[in-house]
Parts: structure tokens; sequence; C-alpha cells
């Protein structure tokens, strides 16, 4: 199945193809593929924290994905 994923362009730099996922890519992921797993297939590092956001709403790592979802991986924000 195909989703789409954006990378918000601070993460850029753990993406291994980060030219694709800037402006948003469609990504090929199996049935029943979940979040975590496209953030692995993307090669962020379990250290980096991130937030995603599926189909406009807060998701978690565990959610499974659909075909035609789509995925926006954020950094957290942080204040002081």
């Amino acid at each position: 199945m195909v989703i789409d994923v954006k990378v918000s362009a601070v993460l850029r730099f753990y993406v291994k193809f980060p030219e694709h996922f800037l402006k948003g890519d469609r990504v090929e992921v199996p049935e029943g593929a979940t979040v975590e797993q496209v953030l692995q297939r993307l090669h962020f590092p379990e250290r980096i924290n991130v937030f995603v956001i599926l189909n406009g709403i807060p998701s978690d790592r565990g959610k499974v994905l659909k075909e035609g979802d789509e995925m926006h991986v954020l950094a957290p924000l942080s204040g002081g």
C-alpha cells in the first residue's frame, strides 16, 4: 500500500533520503505497517523524539496505517 510522508526540515538530517520527504513523498509500505515501522524505514534513530500527525490527528507509533494515509513527522516544540 502507499502512504504520503512529509518530514519537517529540522529533522531532515536524520532521514536517509531527505530530498524526497521535505515536500512530501509517497512511500510503499506493507499492509499492516505501523507508524514506528515507517520511522525505522526512514532511518530515524530511536533516541530522536518526533511528533507524528496522521491525517491531521496526533498519532502514536503503534498506529496501523491504511492506504492513502498522510503522515507528517515533526520535531517536538520546546520553550524556555
